[in-house]
């Protein structure tokens, strides 16, 4: 990843690579909510992992770190078909788990929800199976 921008809470798009303080773990906006101010709320995914953050308060900071890159779906499989989708950085690095994983590109949808912008599923991009 390229060096962070810092900008403002306001500018946030669903997608965009953020990070909460320097140093701190990068993370996917999966989900903004429209009206600003105190009720602007956000929910994040860890952009390495893809596990779940809890939802942030946004306006509680004047800014936010903003890294390069995209966001994109991971679908991991195991091998009795259960799936598993995460919402991941283009760094993500799928473990040797023995699950295969195909990954689809983000689209934002601001009408999702009443108030809230979005991520959903774009079109496929690549299959790749773990050994």
């Amino acid at each position: 990843m390229t060096e962070p921008i810092r900008r403002p809470v306001s500018q946030l798009r669903a997608g965009d690579l953020i990070a909460l303080e320097d140093g701190g773990s990068v993370l996917v906006v999966c989900a903004v909510s429209q009206p600003l101010g105190a009720s602007r709320r956000a929910e994040l995914a860890d952009a390495v992992t893809g596990a779940v953050v809890p939802w942030v308060r946004l306006d509680l900071r004047e800014a936010v770190l903003t890294f390069s890159g995209r966001a994109r779906w991971v679908v991991a499989t195991d091998r009795d078909g259960h799936a598993e989708t995460l919402l991941a950085a283009d760094e993500f690095a799928p473990p040797r788990d023995g699950r295969s994983y195909a990954s689809w590109s983000v689209e934002v949808d601001p009408l999702s929800r009443p108030g809230w912008e979005e991520l959903r599923r774009g079109p496929r991009q690549d299959e790749a199976s773990a050994a």
